[in-house]
C-alpha cells in the first residue's frame, strides 16, 4: 500500500485529521483502509475479534486463564492457612458458570450480531456495530 492512496482518500484524511474522531468517521476510514489495503474479510473479523475477546476461541482462553488464576488462589490460600483437607477444582463447573453468566452470553451475542457482516462482507456496517473504544482498541 502506497502513502499516496491514504492521502487521496477523504474518509482516511477525515479520521487523521479530527482530534476525537467520532465512531462513524472511525468507521470509514477502518473500511476505506481496509479496501485500500485489499485485505481479506474473513481475516480483518478473525484477528479484531480474537483481539476484542468476541470470538469463541478467544472467551474459551480468557476462561481458561480465569481458571487458572482461580486454582492459583485457592491454593496459595490453602497453603497459607495450613488446611489438611482436600482441595477440589472443577473445570467444567467453572467453563459453564462462565459461558452461562450475562457477560459472556452478551459477547456470545455481540459475536452472532457481528457474523452477519461477515457474510456480506460489510466493513463499514461491521465497524459500526462495534463501540468507540472497541474502535480505537482495535486501532488504525
Amino acid at each position: 500500500m502506497n502513502t499516496l492512496q491514504f492521502d487521496q482518500n477523504v474518509h482516511i484524511q477525515n479520521y487523521f485529521n479530527m482530534e476525537e474522531p467520532d465512531k462513524e468517521t472511525i468507521a470509514k476510514a477502518y473500511s476505506e483502509r481496509n479496501k485500500e489495503m485489499s485485505l481479506n474479510f474473513d481475516d480483518v473479523f478473525k484477528c479484531a475479534t480474537d483481539k476484542l475477546c468476541l470470538s469463541p476461541i478467544s472467551m474459551k482462553s480468557l476462561i481458561n486463564s480465569l481458571f487458572k488464576l482461580d486454582v492459583k488462589k485457592k491454593v496459595d490460600d490453602y497453603l497459607k492457612n495450613e488446611n489438611k483437607g482436600e482441595l477440589k477444582f472443577d473445570y467444567k463447573k467453572f467453563y459453564h458458570n462462565k459461558i452461562n453468566s450475562l457477560e459472556y452470553q452478551s459477547i456470545i451475542v455481540k459475536y452472532n450480531q457481528l457474523l452477519k457482516f461477515k457474510e456480506e462482507q460489510d466493513y463499514y456496517g461491521f465497524y459500526m456495530a462495534l463501540t468507540i473504544d472497541e474502535l480505537y482498541d482495535l486501532g488504525f
